[in-house]
């Protein structure tokens, strides 16, 4: 009786799942809002960062962290920089793969969100050196963070060639009310 009542109330709930269907003009300007919250974010930081000390609000310096710091984030940038290439380039070969137009978009997604974080670990890092030492010569690794950035805006034509996408995969993304996914969102 239990598995039943189960069962029913699971039929239930999978009957108020809606289908969304996204258009690829709607699919590129999601990834465009993600990516410019992303660039955004970083500029904000910096700006936030260099107001507090202007002002005094962070406080009094440590040089003595300096040497720390640079070697923390040297090793950091590296990493983010190295790991948002090399992971980014994975995914989007596994994304490569994926047999429907839907699963490439979805897999490209997911490597541009991993990619958009790692890369901001170099920002991070340089505001947490500049924070503890004072030195603006940390905001260095920021700006190479948001050069490379700049060198992944998710452009159609891109994104086209990165997916090694087909002619009629090609054709629904450049269509803009072509529906190229459906996402399953609940009536809750």
């Amino acid at each position: 009786m239990r598995i039943l009542v189960r069962i029913r109330a699971s039929s239930h709930l999978i009957a108020r799942m809606e289908k969304r269907k996204i258009t690829s003009e709607a699919y590129f300007r999601m990834l465009m809002i993600l990516y410019a919250a992303m660039v955004m974010s970083q500029f904000t930081l910096v700006g936030t960062m260099i107001f507090l000390q202007q002002t005094g609000e962070i406080g009094s310096a440590d040089p003595s962290l300096t040497p720390l710091w640079m070697y923390a984030l040297i090793a950091g940038a590296t990493l983010g920089i190295l790991g948002s290439n090399v992971i980014g380039n994975m995914l989007i070969v596994k994304a490569r793969s994926k047999p429907t137009l839907a699963e490439k978009l979805r897999g490209y997604q997911t490597a541009s969100i991993i990619r958009y974080a790692l890369l901001e670990l170099p920002t991070a890092l340089g505001m947490v050196g500049f924070f503890s030492s004072g030195q603006y010569w940390y905001f260095l690794f920021t700006g190479i963070a948001i050069a490379f950035f700049l060198l992944i805006i998710p452009r159609k034509d891109k994104i086209c060639e990165v997916l090694q996408l087909n002619h009629e995969e090609i054709q629904l993304v450049n269509d803009p009310k072509a529906v190229i996914m459906e996402q399953e969102i609940s009536n809750d």
